[in-house]
C-alpha cells in the first residue's frame, strides 16, 4: 500500500486541467502527497475505481460531489456510502463549488470549497490527519500481534489481526461474514423492521 497516493474522483475527465486542481496538487506535493486524477465517467471506470481500491494502493480520495457526468451517480452520496459500508475509518472528504448542495453528508463527512487556497490548506491538514490516523492503528495492531504470535492459542486472532493490518486502507469484499450470510442477515433486518413498523402502526 503506497501511504502518499490521494485519488483525486472527478466525472469530467477535462477538470484535470482545471486551476483549482492544479493548485491542490502543487499543495499536497509539496507535503510528499500525490495526487492522481481518477476520472468516473461510466460503469467500467467505476468498476476499476472500486478494484483499485481494493487493492490497498491508495490512502485516501478527494471526491467531487456533483457526478451527473458519470452516467452512474447524480452527486457523491451513493459512492460515499459505497465506500464507507466498506470501510468507515477510510480516508476521505468532499469537494465541490457548491458547498451549499451538501447536505446528506453534512456532519459525517467533511467539506471543502473548489478554488480557495484556504480551504485546500485545510483539506491538506485534515487528510493527513485521516491518513497518520489509520497509520497509527495499523501500528497498535502490529504491536499487539506480535504479542499474541508468541501464544499458539491465539493464532485466529492473530490471523484476524493480519487481515485487518492488510485492510486498513482498502475496501476488500472480504469480510467477517460471508456475502451469502450478510445477505440473508440484511434481509432478515429488513423484515424485523418491517413488522415492527406494521405492529406500531396497529
Amino acid at each position: 500500500m503506497n501511504v502518499r497516493k490521494i485519488y483525486f474522483i472527478d466525472d469530467e475527465d477535462e477538470a484535470r486541467y482545471a486551476a483549482s486542481y492544479t493548485k491542490l496538487r502543487k499543495k499536497f506535493e509539496d507535503a510528499q502527497y500525490c495526487v492522481e486524477f481518477f476520472s468516473i465517467i461510466n460503469k467500467e471506470s467505476e468498476e476499476i475505481f472500486l478494484k483499485e481500491l481494493a487493492s490497498n494502493k491508495i490512502c485516501g480520495i478527494i471526491l467531487d460531489f456533483d457526478l451527473k457526468q458519470s452516467n452512474i451517480y447524480a452527486d457523491a452520496n451513493a459512492l460515499w456510502k459505497k465506500i464507507k459500508s466498506h470501510n468507515s475509518l477510510f480516508p476521505m472528504c468532499i469537494y465541490t463549488s457548491h458547498k451549499q448542495d451538501v447536505s446528506q453528508l453534512k456532519g459525517c463527512e467533511k467539506i471543502f470549497s473548489k478554488g480557495n487556497e484556504s480551504e485546500i490548506e485545510e483539506m491538506l491538514k485534515y487528510m493527513k490527519e485521516q491518513i497518520e490516523l489509520g497509520l497509527a492503528i495499523i501500528k497498535q495492531r502490529t504491536d499487539v500481534n506480535n504479542i499474541l504470535k508468541s501464544d499458539q492459542t491465539f493464532s485466529v486472532e492473530v490471523l484476524e489481526n493480519e487481515r485487518r493490518i492488510e485492510d486498513q486502507f482498502s475496501i476488500v469484499a472480504s469480510r467477517e461474514l460471508p456475502d451469502e450470510v450478510s445477505k440473508e442477515l440484511n434481509e432478515l433486518i429488513k423484515k424485523a423492521y418491517e413488522i415492527i413498523d406494521n405492529y406500531s402502526e396497529g
